[in-house]
């Protein structure tokens, strides 16, 4: 009788301590699945900071290209109007809306391909 007791309580706490160590390897499988996951969104997010920054520059740069556009549209009239050669307003007058846009960006363009040499 006392070896089947003794048989009981061996088995009690070998159960005892085999849910102890499964529940500890459980919780440190967690943990690494944790890190794991944060590791992935911290790498996901230093990408989009790089990309956000690179839109920012790229924006920076379109913008500093269309200033000197407008500078240099701004120069040429003011040449043409001291000139007697047919001045920018006038053509502006004439020209759509939309071929004004057209020639813009073909200036933005020629101007782009300038600054890239």
């Amino acid at each position: 009788m006392s070896g089947g007791l003794i048989a009981t309580i061996v088995a009690i706490i070998s159960l005892l301590a085999t849910f102890l160590v499964g529940r500890k390897s459980g919780a440190i499988k967690e943990n690494e699945k944790l890190k794991l996951n944060i590791e992935a969104y911290t790498e996901k997010m230093e990408s989009k900071v790089k990309e956000s920054e690179i839109k920012a520059e790229t924006a920076e740069r379109k913008a500093d290209l269309a200033a000197g556009v407008a500078e240099a549209v701004v120069d040429a009239e003011e040449k043409r109007s001291s000139s007697p050669v047919v001045s920018l307003s006038s053509i502006r007058e004439a020209l759509t809306q939309e071929q004004a846009l057209d020639e813009a960006r073909r200036q933005a363009e020629m101007a782009k391909e300038l600054q890239n040499r």
